[in-house]
């Protein structure tokens, strides 16, 4: 029997959380779950879903560059969905995002497949004291945001010139096992801590920020790729978070959890730190990927929260809480050293 295919290009935290929860779920008799990046090989370290759905056959790694449009196409052959979750480094976005969206929407038309992308908050205007909600307007203040809402609308037009079907699963600043570099809660949150040092944020500490989790924003979409309802589609949705705090709030959660799991000492708790902004500017002349966080200051020098209540109302999605969030991703890091 022929099995109908889950193809996810992008096999970062997002990609493999949305792929965890989809063999969770659909089982290996029907379906299988096809993995797609550069070199088609499995990443270190997969959830354990994943672990045991690659011995039973339910997984397949498929080398995919996203920006070649007939391998995007090949890759999502057969595919009931395709989740586009490859994202290049923060300096290649506007050389890279468009096209590989682009791709994405082809391959998704040509194999009457439904696309759901994994999406950001940039595009829509700085909230300025507001909550930002999916009726918030685009008026992105970063270029990283323009070019989110270039992406917007390629959905959109394809959607109208050519009956795309599409959803995008929105959400602030995310962190989880699997987050790494690119997480404010990731490795560079937590290298500096854990060598008795001080973490170190951009723009602010104290400004209530919105934080997801990772395994939530792979919940999420899994959950839309596998849905027949209609009114999920042709929009965007906001993930509900599992916290609206500071990074000062969220780093003491942390030091906590560190301690209750034996990484640290009792009492090792030091004050976050801020990167000052003449210093960002500085090392950002060395380092294209730092150079890009001077224009995202903004989202930690103000007030930066977001409500998921719409996805919640549609779907009856459940954020995970911030309990039990924590004291996984600090179990990730103590299974990485």
């Amino acid at each position: 029997m022929n099995k109908s295919v889950y193809a996810i290009l992008g096999t970062g935290p997002l990609g493999l959380w949305t792929a965890n929860d989809l063999v969770h779920r659909i089982g290996f008799q029907e379906y299988i779950v096809r993995m797609g990046n550069r070199r088609g090989r499995r990443p270190a370290w997969l959830p354990a879903e994943l672990q045991a759905a690659e011995k039973s056959g339910g997984l397949e790694w498929v080398a995919v560059d996203a920006l070649s449009e007939e391998r995007v196409s090949e890759f999502a052959r057969g595919a009931k969905a395709l989740v586009h979750c490859a994202n290049p480094q923060y300096n290649e976005w506007e050389e890279k995002l468009p096209t590989m969206q682009a791709n994405s929407m082809k391959a998704a038309l040509a194999n009457s497949a439904t696309l759901v992308c994994a999406d950001n908050l940039y595009s829509y205007e700085a909230p300025r004291g507001t909550i930002i909600t999916e009726s918030t307007p685009e008026n992105p203040p970063s270029r990283k945001g323009a070019v989110r809402k270039q992406l917007h609308e390629m959905l959109r037009s394809a959607q109208t010139d050519h009956g795309l079907r599409w959803t995008t699963i929105q959400a602030s600043d995310y962190f989880g096992p699997g987050a790494s570099d690119q997480s404010h809660l990731g490795n560079r949150f937590f290298d500096p801590i854990l060598a008795g040092k001080k973490a170190m944020f951009i723009g602010g500490k104290t400004m209530t920020h919105s934080w997801a989790y990772a395994p939530d924003f792979g919940r999420a979409m899994a959950l839309v790729a596998r849905s027949t309802d209609d009114s999920l589609f042709g929009r965007s949705w906001i993930l509900p978070s599992v916290a609206d705090c500071s990074a000062q709030s969220m780093t003491k959660v942390f030091y906590a959890e560190l301690e209750k799991q034996g990484m640290l000492r009792p009492g090792s708790y030091q004050e976050p730190g801020v990167l000052p902004r003449f210093l960002l500017q500085f090392l950002g002349l060395f380092n294209p990927v730092i150079r890009e966080l001077d224009e995202m200051r903004y989202q930690f020098t103000d007030d930066f929260v977001a409500s998921g209540a719409a996805f919640v109302a549609a779907t009856g999605f459940e954020a995970s809480s911030l309990e039990a969030a924590v004291a996984e991703t600090v179990g990730f890091q103590k299974g990485r050293r």
